[in-house]
């Protein structure tokens, strides 16, 4: 999420572990502070920031795993962040980390949910008693009603001479 940058921009912004103040955070997996403007060769700086005159740059640690990187920036004083402001900015981080950890771990156990669920309803539509052309449309239907799409085809192969059929 970036409050203040222009959703085409987004893409533009991102760099890779190690480049520039926040890919550095990233791999250092340490906070920094900037006062000033970032040095191009110090910093591996890819392209030029005219706004930024003080930054804190601080990886979202979450276990072993840095989610990402939380930046704060100041495009006119150059010591607009101090040390305590550091240890402020650290703290949250931490929180920020855990926070996108539970969400992720949400949506993991929500969609685990979701397909344990269509699972046991295809289940039940192809063990039913209906002729197969019945429980495969019925079985088709469940799926595009849980994928949310218009239309889902089911491919059979033939255990004896792997064909595969589509119904």
């Amino acid at each position: 999420a970036a409050l203040g940058i222009e959703e085409e921009l987004l893409e533009k912004i991102r760099v890779a572990p190690g480049d520039g103040i926040a890919g550095r955070a990233f791999v250092e997996r340490r906070a920094l502070l900037l006062h000033g403007k970032a040095d191009r060769q110090r910093w591996q700086i890819l392209r030029e920031r005219d706004d930024v005159e003080s930054a804190i740059s601080a990886p979202l640690l979450h276990g072993a795993r840095v989610l990402g990187v939380l930046n704060l920036s100041h495009a006119k004083r150059k010591s607009q962040f101090d040390e305590e402001d550091l240890r402020f900015v650290e703290e949250l981080a931490q929180l920020d980390a855990r926070i996108l950890a539970r969400a992720d771990e949400f949506g993991r156990l929500l969609r685990d949910s979701q397909l344990n669920r269509l699972e046991a309803q295809l289940r039940r539509a192809l063990a039913g008693s209906e002729p197969l052309c019945g429980r495969l449309h019925a079985s088709c239907a469940l799926v595009a009603e849980s994928l949310q799409i218009r239309v889902a085809e089911l491919w059979l192969s033939d255990p004896e001479t792997g064909a595969q059929s589509l119904r």
